[in-house]
């Protein structure tokens, strides 16, 4: 007999021996009824015929719940913003659900009632749909679970469930693409740069790295970039950057050839920093991820890797600082543990970005380690032992790769680019930096801002404890700048372990600053302590009683609240008054305090053009009743300020815009016979002074 016979005979018989054994209460009275005879019981019990020639299967045990499933939660929530464009939906159910039925068809992704194409899975009381492509940016989505979703024992939603989302605002990583191919070996790549010197730097070989104002349609540049024969593998067109394969030994060419449009802004080769050490490493989704997404910043950022990265993240701790993500990676693709400066580019953009969605309204501090500069057999070595060529590449390679930095920094929207601080070891090659900085300084202008305002370079005058004098023979390794004023000397104990770790007494000393003062800007914060270390390190300040930062951030923040609050700037002109004071008296014997109190006088330019803050000189050609003062280079209008005091106790003041030819003109009243006149004139954003004097004489 087939099994499910004999369930049947199974169940009857139960039933039957239910009916004979009766209830336990009183039994009903039954109306009187003919009575008739028994039939004779059987003696046996007669036994169905059960065929021996194959098992019994065991009966498979259907739940017989009739509860209905419900939705517990959903991701994202319900009328969530600002959803990630690469997020997966998620349901979840009140209890397991049968994954057969849970498909594309039960479990739909909508926006403006077209269907979004998506792979759905179903495990235990969880379902997802992934959607094939990232989902578009600014836009309303609607996901519905139809009553087709049922439990294991067949019961379906008792309606179907919907809820809406949107997706964050079109952001500066839309249409971005992270190259996730093979990197080739590093190799020096040979190119004629934008003031027509031929550079060598380690690289990787067959990829350039092209910057174009961000203006220009990315469908634009790639078909420049194409009719060059070049193929675009990365870009984050917002930024107007550009990863791109070209032919190996062609490098050279395909740059020249594009440095003919005026709207470039940089090309240089994919630049290989090394790991070795105190290298930067990357978060792996930017390896293998070709779409990049905003990192979840809600805090300080270090970006290192290993035990390196444990080490500084054990001194910030002690200090109290909280260090909110490490973006770093122990792996990555090329055999010597370099890795690329396009990924650089995509990390910083993506802290940015992650920034202004996740911490809305506060600063982003990010601390780095420098991975640029001399190398032999993959380890520092100290600079002066290579040949000529040698020292040439580590620094092109130290200045290009800080140009890769600047200009992503640069190319950011001006809400994001205001929100970074960058901390950044100096190196550990005892390579001299200054001559690099100031031809970026020199070559790109704006990129100067940037470092001013968003960088800080930290070194050491002191040696690493048990330092290799084979690689180090001098005994020195950090990476100097004398009177830089984007170079800080620290000489904290912790400047023993390498220049990595000064840059994280900087990072936390800004961190613990801007807690103790409310309100401060970015730049206000790096300001004081680029101020407060350069003072303590200098003759000035040493040994004498060292600035605090803090000190000088409680001054900055109170004239600034001054001058916003008379209304006499905003605060952007309140912050370039700010480096104003402190780049005019930067060689002054003040104390910093001193110094910034003169934020309230200078003349506010934020009107000059950028190139006003590199002006090199400023001489006075003559000086009488009319004085003429030309700066070098000649740059229109650079604000000009002058001051002329007499022998006879006058004070005439004022300040003038430069001409075309960089030339400013001005007259004051003639003196009486054999007074003098002293006059001063200075280029206000590069603080470029002249003075001479002239006697008035009569016959």
């Amino acid at each position: 007999m087939k099994t499910k016979t004999l369930l049947t005979i199974l169940v009857i018989g139960i039933v039957l021996l239910g009916a004979c054994a009766g209830p336990s209460t009183a039994p009903t009275k039954l109306p009187a009824a003919t009575e008739t005879p028994a039939s004779p019981m059987p003696t046996t019990k007669e036994t169905p015929s059960i065929s021996t020639s194959t098992p019994i299967p065991t009966p498979t045990l259907v739940p017989t719940t009739t509860t209905v499933p419900t939705v517990v939660s959903t991701s994202p929530t319900l009328n969530a913003v600002s959803v990630m464009v690469n997020t997966p939906i998620t349901v979840t159910f009140s209890e397991e659900m049968n994954s057969s039925v849970i498909t594309a068809s039960s479990f739909m992704l909508k926006s403006n009632d077209k269907p979004v194409s998506g792979k759905v899975t179903c495990t235990g009381n969880t379902a997802t749909f992934t959607p094939t492509e990232e989902l578009a940016y600014s836009t309303t989505y609607t996901v519905t679970v139809t009553k087709q979703a049922k439990n294991l024992a067949g019961h379906g939603l008792s309606a179907d469930y919907s809820w809406n989302f949107k997706t964050r605002d079109a952001g500066i990583l839309e249409g971005a693409l992270n190259y996730v191919g093979k990197y080739p070996v590093p190799a020096l790549v040979t190119y004629v740069d934008s003031t027509n010197k031929q550079v060598s730097v380690t690289a990787y070989p067959g990829q350039v790295q092209v910057y174009y104002d961000s203006k220009v349609a990315a469908s634009e540049v790639e078909t420049i970039i194409k009719a060059k024969s070049g193929t675009v593998i990365g870009k984050i067109p917002l930024i107007g950057y550009y990863l791109v394969q070209v032919t190996v030994g062609q490098e050279g060419n395909f740059i020249t050839a594009l440095q003919t449009d005026k709207r470039l802004k940089l090309a240089l080769p994919n630049i290989a920093l090394s790991l070795e050490g105190d290298g930067v490493q990357i978060n792996e989704d930017f390896v293998t991820q070709p779409i990049p997404v905003p990192l979840n910043i809600t805090g300080p950022v270090l970006i290192d890797t290993g035990e390196h990265a444990k080490e500084l993240l054990h001194v910030a701790e002690d200090a109290g600082t909280e260090i909110c993500q490490v973006v770093g990676l122990s792996n990555i693709s090329d055999k010597n543990g370099d890795f690329s400066t396009d990924k650089m580019v995509f990390m910083l953009t993506a802290i940015a970005q992650g920034n202004s969605i996740f911490n809305p309204g506060h600063p982003a501090y990010v601390n780095m380690s420098n991975g640029a500069g001399a190398k032999v057999n993959g380890e520092w070595v100290d600079y002066n032992i290579l040949n000529d060529a040698g020292k040439q590449a580590a620094i092109n390679g130290w200045k290009d790769a800080m140009l890769t930095k600047l200009q992503a920094v640069e190319q950011l929207p001006d809400d994001l680019q205001s929100q970074l601080v960058i901390t950044q070891s100096a190196g550990n090659c005892n390579m001299p930096i200054g001559q690099p900085l100031q031809e970026i300084r020199n070559e790109f202008p704006e990129l100067g801002l940037v470092l001013r305002d968003s960088f800080t370079i930290c070194s050491t005058d002191l040696s690493p404890a048990n330092i290799d004098r084979s690689r180090y023979p001098s005994g020195k390794s950090a990476n100097t700048a004398p009177d830089d004023k984007d170079v800080v000397m620290i000489n904290d104990p912790l400047a023993v372990k390498g220049t990595s770790y000064i840059a994280l007494v900087a990072f936390i000393n800004m961190i613990q600053t801007a807690k103790e003062v409310g309100g401060l800007t970015p730049a206000q914060t790096n300001a004081a302590f680029k101020m407060a270390a350069l003072y303590n390190a200098s003759p000035f300040g040493k040994g004498q009683t060292m600035i605090s930062t803090l000190s000088l951030a409680l001054k900055i923040k109170s004239i600034s609240d001054s001058i916003l609050r008379d209304g006499k700037g905003t605060q952007k002109q309140v912050d370039q008054a700010m480096w104003l004071a402190f780049t005019i008296n930067y060689y002054r014997d003040l104390v910093p305090e001193e110094v910034f109190t003169e934020m309230e006088t200078i003349s506010l330019t934020a009107d000059d053009p950028t190139a006003a803050m590199w002006v090199t000189s400023i001489k006075i050609s003559y000086a009488g009743p009319d004085t003429l003062a030309v700066i070098t280079p000649a740059i229109e209008g650079v604000t000009v300020q002058y001051t002329v005091t007499t022998t006879g106790g006058k004070t005439y003041h004022g300040s003038l815009k430069t001409d075309a030819s960089g030339r400013v003109l001005f007259s004051v009243p003639p003196g009486v016979c054999e007074e003098i006149y002293t006059y001063t004139v200075t280029a206000v954003l590069s603080g470029k002074t002249a003075t001479t004097q002239f006697m008035f004489y009569y016959e």
